[in-house]
């Protein structure tokens, strides 16, 4: 009974602590500015993130391009194997099985390294762009006020459009991209 009459008490004087210098007067501003930022879109977005989509995807066309010609060798070996007709002895046969297993090993072992050199250049790229992020969201935020900015994937359940910097991150990143692929042009 005592602890519910204490807490009673206490939320009241909060409520007096908080409406009664608002009352009659002009609401409060707030302290400090929260905004909030699509990391996602600004990888997708910038240039500096499309440039690694292009040069992922150039990867990924030349590997599959070499993984074609890897299937056609196999495909080719195992007709050769399975027709009948060939004359072939089968030390013939043997050799020629022995040598698609050598195909397919080497094959599994293209694969295993083009993924991880595709892994590793993604690494690359991400830890790159999100560097640049962090360096312009922190000059964002002091040139806009932002005493706080937010990933909203991470964290932000919703976000009012007015407070999303996220396009003048992207903005600033693709600048300051140019400028530099400008002065390395020089």
């Amino acid at each position: 009974m005592r602890d519910m009459l204490a807490m009673l008490c206490c939320a009241a004087l909060v409520v007096l602590l908080v409406a009664v210098p608002t009352i009659g007067s002009a609401p409060i501003s707030p302290v400090f500015k929260i905004g909030f930022i699509d990391q996602q879109r600004v990888l997708l977005e910038t240039d500096v993130g499309k440039g690694a989509q292009e040069n992922m995807k150039s990867l990924q066309n030349r590997k599959q391009a070499e993984m074609d010609r890897m299937e056609q060798e196999l495909k080719a070996l195992s007709e050769k194997i399975s027709n009948e007709l060939l004359p072939l002895t089968d030390e013939a046969r043997d050799n020629l099985r022995r040598e698609q297993r050598m195909k397919k090993t080497d094959m599994e072992i293209f694969v295993n390294e083009a993924y991880e050199e595709a892994e590793a250049i993604n690494k690359k790229n991400v830890k790159k762009i999100r560097k640049l992020v962090e360096e312009t969201v922190s000059v964002t935020a002091k040139q806009k006020g932002y005493a706080i900015i937010l990933e909203k994937m991470g964290v932000v359940l919703y976000g009012n459009p007015k407070y999303d910097v996220t396009d003048d991150v992207i903005r600033l990143i693709n600048e300051r991209t140019r400028k530099q692929k400008e002065q390395g042009a020089k």
